[in-house]
């Protein structure tokens, strides 16, 4: 994946394996059993997916960077061939089709728009920027800043070091210029009188983003900025709980838990009813308003009454029923409630066992103890210690 662009059966291959083993364990699975679409479980964990690699992203941010080391690597005989074969040179420049690029660069060159769409350079001679679509000068490339200039020109990639070689920019334009084209051409030859090339210094390139030298992890995590963040992620993850219990509190807040009312969705179920109660099983009835839910609830000294059907069980981590200012703690606290109620929901569906409040808040001290043992700092420890013992013991 570091060096070849995959072919698109060889990926579907890979995520096929990775489909079943995530669902089901096996080497296969039907796509009743996927309770989330691919697409959402290889989202970023801050976008609200489980944040599994999306093998045809990754192979792309990957490759990128025979772009960056081409435009940024010093001198080197695999490098220097590099550019003299695909580079800026007498007969082409770089971007630009030509019959002898082989399949494999011509797979990097397809990233090359998209990486340039996320790097800016700091011009040194100029010789390894693009003038019209590097980010090199202002806020937008010039391409996107001269758009009727730049639809003139007959050399769309030719660099900063040929363009501004003499006083006068040899941009090489279609004769007959547009009335906007001609005004645009005035500004831009008024702007780059400014501009002055240091022949001594390389370019440098680096991420708009942050202003730092990209990484294919960098490339790969832009790929997602324009998706928006999940308000709830940080409450899933930012926390002490074991990872089975993270994956159970995500299912929870996609509302892809195995509920009665979910599983007569799929048709599975002949009925969406919870066992203890004639009301249907969506995830907010089974955790807050089912009277078996409210009494444990009751039973710990939790008021939950101001949490609304409207905002779901998330709304927990709002109204902080805890009265606990630690965010991680809090997480803690409430994803074992949650999942001791579910468990206990499992003992009722499974083997037709009628838990008492007692047995479930025991269960809960047993996993705060447990879990404390996964907090770096004592006093985050000492803290959930002290919460295990708020659950009554009778």
């Amino acid at each position: 994946m570091g060096s070849l662009l995959l072919f698109k059966g060889t990926v579907d291959a890979l995520v096929k394996r990775q489909r079943a083993f995530l669902w089901t364990g096996e080497n296969t699975c039907r796509g009743g059993q996927c309770k989330v679409a691919w697409e959402d479980v290889c989202l970023p964990k801050d976008k609200g997916g489980l944040g599994v690699p999306d093998l045809t992203t990754k192979n792309k941010s990957l490759l990128k960077k025979f772009l960056f080391k081409f435009h940024c690597s010093p001198p080197a005989p695999w490098i220097d061939w590099l550019r003299q074969q695909y580079g800026w040179n007498d007969d082409f420049d770089f971007g630009d089709d030509h019959p002898s690029i082989t399949p494999i660069w011509k797979d990097i060159y397809t990233l090359l728009p998209s990486f340039r769409e996320e790097t800016k350079v700091i011009v040194g001679n100029g010789r390894m920027t693009a003038f019209w679509n590097d980010l090199w000068w202002g806020a937008e490339t010039l391409a996107k800043f001269f758009p009727a200039l730049f639809s003139h020109t007959l050399c769309p990639n030719a660099s900063v070091a040929r363009v501004l070689s003499s006083q006068v920019p040899l941009l090489a334009l279609r004769p007959r210029l547009t009335h906007v084209a001609e005004a645009e051409l005035l500004e831009l030859q008024s702007l780059m009188a400014s501009v002055h090339l240091n022949t001594e210094a390389m370019d440098r390139r680096v991420l708009r983003k942050n202003g730092k030298a990209p990484t294919p992890r960098d490339h790969y995590l832009i790929s997602f900025d324009s998706m928006p963040d999940d308000p709830f992620a940080r409450a899933i993850w930012r926390s002490f709980a074991p990872r089975k219990c993270k994956f159970f509190l995500w299912l929870m807040h996609r509302e892809r838990l195995s509920t009665n009312a979910r599983l007569h969705h799929c048709n599975i179920q002949p009925s969406g009813q919870y066992p203890s109660c004639l009301s249907e099983e969506g995830c907010f009835h089974l955790f807050i308003a089912c009277l078996r839910s409210t009494s444990f609830w009751n039973y710990c000294g939790i008021d939950v009454s101001l949490i609304s059907q409207s905002f779901g069980v998330e709304q927990l981590w709002l109204e902080n029923p805890l009265q606990e200012s630690n965010s991680r703690i809090k997480s803690t606290i409430l994803a074992c409630l949650l999942w001791n109620i579910w468990k206990c929901r499992n003992a009722k569906v499974f083997r037709q066992e009628d838990e008492p409040n007692a047995v479930i808040a025991k269960r809960c001290r047993e996993d705060l103890i447990l879990w404390s043992n996964r907090c770096s700092s004592p006093s985050e420890r000492i803290k959930i210690a002290e919460w295990s013992s708020v659950f009554p013991l009778e």
